[in-house]
């Protein structure tokens, strides 16, 4: 397998929150993780942020750093409304997560209430990021998995 797929988030999991609003991260994700950064803090570290389909998007840290930096240089990000607003979802509502020793994180209340998630949760993997949907939205939206 060539070595660049080892580093995509690929595939769709699904599962649950617990009580605490802490989730899994898939394995196979968090090998994705490893892959991407040798250094223990790093790869550790998560940005989950609001996307516009009422999901969270879900960045490796320094993934995040390289995502902002080119979205802030390639747009003419204050021009428009609809920009704006993007930055102020994307910034207002990323909040940095630690992947916890027992290989979950923690769903922040907003994140979960704008992204209609309830217990079940849907992992998509969109190759550099990946995304955390609620099961019922993703299904409306994509069908059953």
């Amino acid at each position: 397998m060539d070595g660049s797929l080892n580093r995509m988030f690929l595939d769709t999991f699904t599962h649950a929150l617990d009580d605490k609003d802490r989730v899994s991260v898939p394995s196979k994700y968090k090998k994705v993780l490893t892959e991407l950064s040798p250094d223990d803090e790093a790869k550790y570290t998560l940005v989950l942020t609001a996307e516009e389909d009422k999901c969270i998007t879900v960045y490796p840290g320094n993934a995040y750093e390289e995502f902002s930096k080119k979205f802030l240089e390639s747009k003419e990000w204050d021009k428009s409304k609809q920009d704006r607003d993007q930055i102020r979802r994307k910034g207002g509502y990323s909040k940095i997560v630690k992947i916890d020793k027992a290989g979950r994180i923690i769903i922040p209340k907003n994140l979960k209430g704008y992204a209609e998630i309830d217990k079940d949760v849907v992992f998509v993997g969109v190759y550099d990021r990946f995304e955390i949907w609620g099961k019922e939205k993703y299904e409306k939206e994509y069908g059953k998995i």
